[in-house]
């Protein structure tokens, strides 16, 4: 009984770690993409106060 715990618990332990060097393996990707989102957000947003600065101007 105490074997199979053993044995179990080694293989959750093998699982985590093949998936965390994948998160590592990934992260800078993740991280990548991430910072490529808020600066396209960024950047969507500013021209949106711009239009609305510049209409606002025009009126």
């Amino acid at each position: 009984m105490e074997l199979d715990f053993e044995i179990f618990h080694h293989n959750v332990h093998l699982q985590m770690t093949s998936f965390f060097s994948k998160i590592k393996a990934y992260y800078p990707y993740i991280f990548l993409k991430k910072e490529e989102r808020i600066f396209k957000t960024r950047s969507i947003l500013f021209k949106e106060i711009f239009q609305t600065f510049t209409s606002a101007r025009m009126s």
